[in-house]
């Protein structure tokens, strides 16, 4: 296997000490990994990286590299050839816009299949197969990454034939998300091409029809799945259930006769390790106001295709279910929900215009 060295601190440091110079520094473990060597680490303009095709230990290309790396984030690769040429190309750390990706070990049978090459390469977009410039399965790898995170954002938009290869795997359930770009994250610095809400809901009917096909049901307005295969984990937060929140940065939520609690962990691991030893592993724990339950529980409820109980508004809120009536008529009014004596449904209107149905709620009492 190859070696892999990764630095994340909290203000820009060198690398040098553990690439170079320490007991057991990347250049020291390159000698059993004397097959090319990587750096990558983060500048003002985005990453930079240097590759060689020597040991490491051999290279003094290396150390004026380490030398040169200082950053807060710094990925670092000593490489073993297992899988392709000893060559630049296909030495590691792999860069592509904002995005830097070094990889240790193999893709599990790919050297022996021609199956599994085949589909690997397959799952690929084909755009970012024609950027494969080296044989590893470790680059194939980066740009099924650049593959999906192209399809999430909707740059390249998944054209019949990408959904259609989906879903020749018959997949038993499938989830397909149309993500935000949030501030202070690379999208936002490096922000791509996103289709407008037209394309948006042509690309959604078009999927639900080629899944439906297949046999997959949209039973929740983000996911598909044949019988027997819904999601019982995704299921819990959609109807409102409770979770613990085990590890660091974990959310849960604790329902008690008359107040619901949402509590966050820790998110820094080792803080975490510490207090939660202490017996104070939550850091911030809060009762959710009876003013927000009901909109709590619809941003959650209509997210379903069959909706919810009227009975579980009261089992999981402890309110009555005067707190929904004026909203609920409102929603009904509109064509965006379907009412009966014990099933509140969203229309198939409702279910397109999910966000404007959920806001409705916001300031139910």
């Amino acid at each position: 296997m190859c070696r892999l060295f990764g630095q994340l601190s909290d203000a820009h440091r060198t690398a040098r000490e553990p690439l170079c110079s320490a007991e057991n520094a990347l250049r020291t473990q390159s000698h059993l990994h004397p097959h090319g060597w990587g750096i990558a680490w983060y500048g003002a303009g985005g990453p930079r990286v240097r590759r060689g095709v020597m040991a490491a230990h051999a290279d003094l290309d290396f150390v004026r590299a380490g030398r040169s790396a200082r950053s807060r984030i710094v990925l670092a690769h000593v490489r073993d050839a297992s899988v392709g040429r000893i060559a630049l190309e296909n030495t590691h750390p792999f860069v592509e816009g904002p995005w830097v990706f070094a990889h240790n070990g193999t893709v599990a049978r790919y050297k022996r299949s021609r199956a599994v090459r085949e589909a690997l390469l397959a799952a690929i977009s084909p755009a970012r197969r024609r950027a494969l410039r080296g044989e590893t399965d470790s680059e194939r790898c980066f740009q099924l990454f650049l593959s999906r995170l192209d399809l999430r954002a909707g740059r390249g938009r998944a054209t019949v034939a990408d959904v259609r290869t989906a879903l020749a795997y018959e997949p038993p359930h499938l989830s397909i998300y149309q993500l935000t770009i949030e501030q202070n994250t690379l999208f936002a610095k490096h922000p791509p091409a996103l289709p407008d809400d037209d394309a948006s809901f042509d690309m959604l009917d078009r999927i639900t029809a080629l899944t439906a096909e297949r046999g997959l049901e949209r039973y929740e307005v983000s996911a598909y799945a044949r019988p027997g295969h819904r999601c019982r984990h995704n299921l819990n937060y959609w109807e409102f259930g409770d979770y613990l929140g085990i590890g660091a940065g974990a959310h849960g939520k604790l329902s008690f006769p008359h107040r619901v609690l949402r509590q966050v962990r820790w998110r820094d691991p080792e803080r975490y390790m510490a207090q939660a030893l202490a017996g104070r592993a939550v850091a911030q724990e809060h009762e959710v106001a009876r003013s927000e339950l009901p909109f709590e529980f619809m941003l959650n409820a209509l997210r379903l295709k069959e909706g919810f109980e009227l009975a579980r508004f009261t089992e999981r809120t402890g309110l009555a279910l005067s707190a929904l009536e004026p909203a609920l008529a409102d929603a009904e009014r509109r064509g965006l929900v379907a009412c009966d004596l014990q099933r509140v449904r969203p229309t198939e209107r409702g279910f397109d215009l999910l966000s404007d149905l959920q806001a409705l709620f916001l300031h139910a009492r």
